[in-house]
């Protein structure tokens, strides 16, 4: 991802926001290697400073296109992320001991005279990436025993069970000893 670069020099007292458009064939998303964007990323960047810090109010949307955890099946799934950010200049060394205030967890560290906003765009994309992603909220998923998308096709491996979920039928010797048990 090319560098989005902001002098701190240029930051007049009441801030200044920048427009993004940002082409994201070189975001690097390590962790999500399978998620990729479709089209550019875009938004806002306000920039503001207070003594030492600065503070970075970002404002993202983007659509990614994102395999199904269950089905496999690639769809686009759009976001829109907001998010805040404290920048401080790299302190010489912290103490070993220090306890965390709810500002430390956004906060980044700086050096120059120049910020870089990039890493912080690439981290919001990467944390927007959902852990379990659905190419639909009742995906039914890839039979385990033949590999049949069970969305578009039925399999002999999968029977209903009493509540009208999908089973698994080399279980079915158990449910009935449970079902006896009752």
């Amino acid at each position: 991802m090319e560098p989005i670069r902001v002098r701190l020099e240029d930051i007049p007292p009441e801030g200044v926001t920048l427009l993004l458009d940002v082409d994201p064939p070189g975001l690097d998303l390590a962790g999500s290697e399978d998620a990729r964007p479709s089209g550019n990323i875009r938004g806002e960047a306000s920039v503001t400073k207070a003594g030492k810090k600065i503070r970075v109010r970002l404002s993202l949307d983007f659509a990614m296109i994102i395999p199904c955890s269950r089905c496999l099946r690639e769809t686009e799934h759009h976001f829109s992320e907001s998010g805040e950010f404290t920048l401080i200049p790299t302190p010489p060394a912290m103490s070993p001991e220090q306890r965390l205030e709810e500002e430390d967890f956004t906060t980044q560290f700086f050096s120059g005279e120049e910020i870089d906003l990039a890493p912080l765009v690439r981290e919001m994309v990467i944390l927007s990436v959902p852990v379990k992603p659905l190419c639909k909220p009742d995906c039914k998923g890839l039979c385990p025993v033949c590999g049949a998308d069970r969305n578009e096709e039925g399999c002999e491996h999968a029977t209903v069970a009493e509540n009208g979920e999908a089973t698994d039928s080399r279980w079915s010797k158990l449910r009935e000893l449970r079902n006896r048990k009752k």
